[in-house]
């Protein structure tokens, strides 16, 4: 019983080593999404509301995230090409860039 009990422990070790190290690479993983989230959202703007108008129009002005999501969503009423993970992407991006 004592090789058993030996291999066991040796096993729990294994596991919690390598659960540590899984968890401590998702947590870079979720600093690279939310980079990629703000780069995403100029991208987004950049193709999508290029399309329309010129970006100097939108780097010209400030608003806040309401007046933002407001301008989106008339954006996407008049053929925008957004998703709702878009939309809410490309304001928060927009929010953070061109906020008051």
């Amino acid at each position: 019983m004592g090789g058993s009990l030996k291999k066991g422990f040796g096993l729990s070790i294994t596991l919690m080593i390598t659960a540590a190290l899984l968890l401590g690479c998702s947590s870079g993983s979720l600093q690279a999404e939310t980079d990629e989230a703000g780069s995403s959202g100029q991208a987004l703007v950049e193709e999508r509301c290029s399309t329309c108008h010129s970006l100097d129009r939108i780097t010209s002005e400030s608003k806040t995230a309401e007046e933002w999501a407001s301008t989106v969503s008339r954006m996407v009423e008049k053929g925008a090409r957004l998703n709702e993970e878009e939309q809410q992407v490309v304001v928060e991006y927009l929010a953070e860039t061109y906020g008051p």
